[in-house]
Formats: structure tokens, C-alpha cells, sequence
């Protein structure tokens, strides 16, 4: 019925993606599981073989095995120069798939990198002030996250050089400081917290 508004081969890349997919072609779709009508909805949005798939949310109820090969098609799918554009809030899945993330926090991009980039300019700060100090001094770079006990401040910031840290630590009122570079969940929770 609808095969007359895709290109020539959409039949037969669709047919190749079900023999790739294992699906079954004597069940109707309402037969299946979950992850049987997630890959049929792949082969389906695939097989016009499209520059641009947007996915939100994809591997959602997903038993792991099946989610594996999903998110291996994907790689696949972005190798071939096609764009992918996936939403989704399972962090590990975005981390294994993404050449490039945006976090979004009410609707709007607060951050938007490569994912290498991203892990390396962010920072997580641990400022531990004199007795008797409690106002943290002044952070050179853009303050994502901050939270403080007492003396003690942890913060996540964005493009803090490292020379920058050094002048820092020998200001009077600082004891010690601890920097680590986050993994891209405490990135995202960071992002996600009130300011």
C-alpha cells in the first residue's frame, strides 16, 4: 500500500533487514514482543535507507541482548555517514553510540559537544578552605554544579584551565583542592541540578 511513496529498493532492503533483524515473517506485528517490534519499527524506518534517523527513547523496555544488537545497527547505520540523532536518558547507551552530545534541561541545550571534548573540559572541583573560611573563592571558567559542607566545596566546572587550578591552590584561604575529570552521568546530573 505505502510502498509506492519510497525509492526503488525499498522492498528489497527491507526484506534484507528482516533476514538481518531475524524477524518473523508469518507473526503479525501485534504477535510480537517488544524487542521484535522495535527492530521491526528499525527495519521499517531503515529501508528507504534515510541521511537522517531520529530515534527518541529507542531501546526503552528492551531486554539487553535485544538492545545490544539495536544500538549495534545504530553504529552501523552512522559508520555508512548517515546521521543518527538518539534521545535517550540511559546515559551508557548515549556513551557507547555518540560521536557528539547535547543536553537539553527544560527544553533548551545548556551543552552541545563531541563526547570526547565534553569529557575532557568539564571538571569536578573539590575545594577544602581554611579553618574558619566558608565563602569559596572565585572559579575562573563557567560553574556547572556546586554544592558545599562546611568548609569543603565540589564543584563541576566547564573550561577551567589547569594553570588556573595551581593559582588556586596557593590562594591563603584555600587548604587543598582535588580535580578529576567526571564520567558523562555526573556531567549530565551536574547539568540537571537547580541552579
Amino acid at each position: 500500500f505505502a510502498a509506492g511513496f519510497y525509492p526503488p529498493g525499498y522492498l528489497a532492503h527491507y526484506e534484507k533487514l528482516v533476514k538481518e533483524f531475524d524477524l518473523p515473517l508469518d507473526r503479525k506485528i501485534k504477535q510480537l514482543s517488544k524487542g521484535m517490534k522495535a527492530k521491526v519499527a528499525l527495519a521499517l524506518a531503515l529501508a528507504h535507507q534515510p541521511d537522517v534517523l531520529i530515534l527518541d527513547e529507542p531501546t526503552s523496555g528492551l531486554d539487553p541482548l535485544v538492545r545490544y544488537e539495536f544500538l549495534e545497527s545504530i553504529v552501523e547505520l552512522a559508520s555508512e555517514n548517515r546521521t543518527v540523532i538518539l534521545s535517550s536518558h540511559q546515559i551508557a547507551e548515549v556513551e557507547r553510540v555518540a560521536d557528539v552530545v547535547a543536553i537539553l534541561r527544560h527544553g533548551k541545550i545548556v551543552a552541545c559537544d563531541p563526547l570526547e571534548d565534553l569529557k575532557t573540559i568539564v571538571q569536578e572541583l573539590t575545594i577544602t578552605l581554611e579553618e574558619n573560611m566558608t565563602a569559596c573563592p572565585a572559579i575562573p571558567g563557567t560553574l556547572i554544579s556546586c554544592k558545599h559542607e562546611q568548609r569543603q566545596w565540589k564543584m563541576l566546572v566547564r573550561g577551567l584551565p589547569n594553570y588556573e587550578i595551581e593559582r588556586l591552590q596557593e590562594r591563603d584561604e584555600v587548604q587543598h583542592i582535588a580535580s578529576r575529570i567526571p564520567n558523562l552521568e555526573e556531567i549530565f546530573v551536574g547539568y540537571m541540578q537547580p541552579q
